[in-house]
């Protein structure tokens, strides 16, 4: 079940990133999403704490070798 669920957050993370502003973000809900749920994403990409999280582990995924 978590598996199933980092999948989903990671999918919608990618939608996210997509576009650079909040209103474009609000303008393309992915499918299966209603605004409200959406939203509460948004907010959730946005948070400095989450941003810091998601570019540590980005610089250390890049670091590991194969």
């Amino acid at each position: 079940m978590g598996e199933l669920y980092r999948k989903w957050k990671h999918n919608l993370h990618k939608e996210y990133e997509k576009y650079s502003t909040d209103e474009e973000r609000m303008r393309n809900i992915p499918e299966g999403l209603t605004e409200t749920t959406w939203a509460e994403m948004i907010k959730i990409f946005s948070d400095p704490k989450f941003k810091g999280k998601s570019d540590k582990n980005s610089e250390c995924r890049a670091e590991l070798k194969m």
